[in-house]
């Protein structure tokens, strides 16, 4: 989305870490709660050449039959 762009550009422009927790519902009608982490990383010490990502599933339930509270942990890679 335009908005996780924002932040993975953010952190990469400001070489500071950004974060956000969000919560909405799919078209599909599943509804999401979630915590969103990109810290900048450099070779160099200078300038930002990758980004370390991150998100936690708090909550996700709705038309998949998840059960609410379940955790889902996945690395987001952006290069």
């Amino acid at each position: 989305t335009a908005f996780l762009m924002a932040l993975l550009q953010a952190a990469a422009l400001q070489c500071r870490p950004q974060s956000f927790r969000a919560e909405f519902t799919k078209h599909t009608g599943r509804h999401l709660r979630f915590a969103q982490l990109a810290l900048p990383l450099s070779d160099d010490g200078k300038s930002v050449n990758m980004l370390l990502c991150g998100f936690e599933v708090e909550k996700a339930y709705g038309r998949t039959g998840r059960a609410a509270g379940q955790r889902v942990n996945q690395p987001l890679i952006v290069r």
